[in-house]
């Protein structure tokens, strides 16, 4: 085949096939796969590392490499000695716009300093992903909230060792509303290697790394609080100072307007533990922990008395004869603007009552 009709199969003149012959002009990429069809030879005969590099996928290896220095794109590009909007369109593979072979072997240089073969990325431009976009493109808040339970820490806490400024931002990642940019996914990522948590593992089955902490609050966490503190025999202030708080914050945990902090599980649990309390049966089963008498006064209370009252055909005298209480507190149980309950021995009672009287206090 002459030049002049290679040339003309390639798109070019005899003069540019020349040029080629004579290694005057670079082969680039398409250019050698044409030649290669057309005289049937390997096209990676025809080219050299640079053009390799600058193939299918060459903004993927500029990323990786600029990813393993957990850079922007702006700071690399300052690294490199180029503006960002140059570093932008090597990345995204704009029109023919590739790096020259002077920026190919500075960035060569970068590459190697991080331990990375350019072989390697030439041939497969994900090897040496960084694991950002599998990390966040499923069940990242919960990864992240996993994380940060190993730490045993509050949002705020977390959120200055992962490098931000609010703990709002935190929040935001576990509730799913926002994601972290890669150089906080490099943070976080440190943070869970600190504490011997593998991101693979992490990404592949979040719940290998689930907390027993996280597992506890998860579901009906202040039923089971006071599942254990009735199974101690303790009142909520002596429960309190079994675990460093007051009364009044075991109140607010059994009633769910707040959330059992990480510092009191470690306490708890040893408290649980010492009552031969199976905290793990206790998140499987929830029959374990069912109450009937809070589950009683939890709603309508008021009205669940006056019906079973009712259903049973009975005066509020009688009924209170039978309790062994004063007719003025039944009242006052029934009286929805007073909002009492009658205690846990006066529901025992009333139940009592009612099945003397054939009636299922369910049904009420």
């Amino acid at each position: 085949m002459t030049r002049e009709e290679l040339g003309e199969e390639i798109g070019l003149r005899a003069g540019g096939v020349q040029n080629l012959e004579g290694c005057n002009n670079v082969i680039d990429y398409y250019t050698a796969l044409k030649i290669g069809e057309i005289l049937d030879i390997d096209p990676n005969t025809l080219l050299d590392e640079h053009t390799r590099f600058c193939g299918p996928g060459c903004g993927d290896r500029v990323k990786q490499i600029r990813f393993a220095w957990k850079m922007t794109q702006e700071a690399f590009a300052d690294l490199m000695g180029i503006d960002r909007s140059s570093l932008a369109r090597w990345e995204v593979d704009y029109g023919d716009i590739h790096l020259n072979r002077t920026m190919y072997y500075r960035l060569k240089e970068l590459a190697v300093e991080k331990g990375m073969d350019m072989e390697t990325l030439i041939t497969d431009p994900y090897a040496y992903d960084d694991g950002y976009d599998r990390f966040i493109c499923k069940d990242c808040g919960r990864k992240i909230r996993y994380v940060r339970a190993a730490y045993g820490i509050y949002e705020s806490e977390f959120a200055v060792m992962a490098g931000c400024e609010s703990g709002s931002a935190v929040t935001n990642w576990e509730n799913g509303n926002t994601i972290p940019l890669r150089d906080k996914y490099y943070r976080i990522r440190d943070l869970a290697l600190q504490k011997n948590i593998d991101i693979d593992i992490l990404n592949e089955d979040p719940e290998a790394y689930k907390s027993a902490y996280l597992r506890f609050i998860e579901r009906d966490p202040g039923k089971k609080i006071r599942y254990i503190r009735l199974t101690c025999n303790l009142f909520q202030e002596q429960f309190g100072e079994q675990l460093g708080c007051s009364g009044n914050t075991v109140s607010e945990w059994e009633s769910e307007h707040c959330i059992l902090g990480q510092q009191f599980f470690d306490r708890l649990e040893r408290l649980a533990a010492e009552h031969r309390i199976d905290l793990q049966a206790l998140n499987d089963d929830p029959s374990i922990y069912y109450d009937e008498f809070s589950e009683f006064c939890s709603s309508d209370c008021s009205g669940k008395i006056r019906r079973i009252r009712a259903a049973c055909g009975a005066s509020v005298a009688e009924l209170a004869r039978f309790i062994n209480v004063s007719s003025t507190a039944v009242c006052q149980w029934e009286n929805e603007e007073k909002n009492r309950c009658p205690s846990r021995r006066s529901f025992a009672k009333i139940k009592e009552f009612a099945a003397l009287r054939g009636v299922n206090i369910n049904d009420t």
